[in-house]
């Protein structure tokens, strides 16, 4: 299923939702305006953009609307996470409402379409060739959060670019220290061959020495 297929399938599943009788009785005074909810409710769902819908997504079932009123409103949440540059990203794993809201109890077609929708997400930005090292990071961190890290890692292991290769240099770079599931992958045959692969093919000698170093910081842990 492709980003675009996983997006539709989402908005189908959650359709039966709607915001229902009066939103403000369900927000508190203090901390929701009446702005607040005449922005949100301002639009038909899918022309709402991140100004529309950044209050509620971080206010959510906590002091604006219910877990109806957010399954009405998470398609487009995750459909905005698409987006370059979008902070939607980020402030889905801060706020963490999904697991807020106990979404693993839902019905099962709704979270098979939400695991669906982010791995897809997920295989879009590994095919990418300018996505931002932060927003990888980001997708990976919502993989392992949200779906498994072992099954994000296998659609990884499809989808090897040059590019992706170079984020995993990046990866390790900031954060050499680490070890765990994610290392044991990076440490692989099959990744050390393909940043093999990407060394000699470089032109760039700074980044071509970064990749020397990383290689060998990955040696390094294989045997440890």
């Amino acid at each position: 299923m492709d980003l675009k297929e996983a997006t539709e399938n989402v908005y189908a599943r959650f359709s039966k939702y709607h915001v229902e009788g009066n939103l403000r009785a369900r927000s508190c005074d203090c901390c929701v305006t009446d702005k607040a909810i005449r922005q949100l409710l301002s639009k038909p769902l899918k022309k709402l953009n991140e100004d529309d819908l950044g209050w509620f997504m971080s206010k959510a079932m906590t002091t604006f609307g219910n877990v109806q009123d957010y399954k009405h409103f998470l398609p487009r949440i995750l459909e905005l996470m698409q987006y370059p540059n979008s902070d939607f990203i980020e402030d889905f794993i801060i706020y963490e409402k999904l697991n807020y809201s106990e979404w693993e109890t839902w019905d099962v077609h709704e979270i098979d379409a939400i695991d669906n929708y982010f791995l897809a997400l997920w295989v879009d930005t590994l095919k990418s060739e300018d996505i931002l090292f932060s927003e990888w990071q980001n997708i990976l961190e919502i993989i392992e959060k949200y779906v498994s890290l072992e099954k994000g890692l296998g659609f990884w292991e499809k989808h090897l670019t040059r590019n992706n290769i170079l984020l995993i240099v990046d990866y390790v770079f900031n954060d050499y220290n680490s070890e765990g599931k994610l290392y044991e992958w990076f440490s692989k045959p099959i990744i050390m061959s393909k940043l093999q692969e990407v060394y000699f093919e470089i032109e760039n000698k700074d980044i071509a020495n970064r990749i020397s170093i990383i290689y060998t910081i990955l040696e390094n842990y294989k045997t440890r």
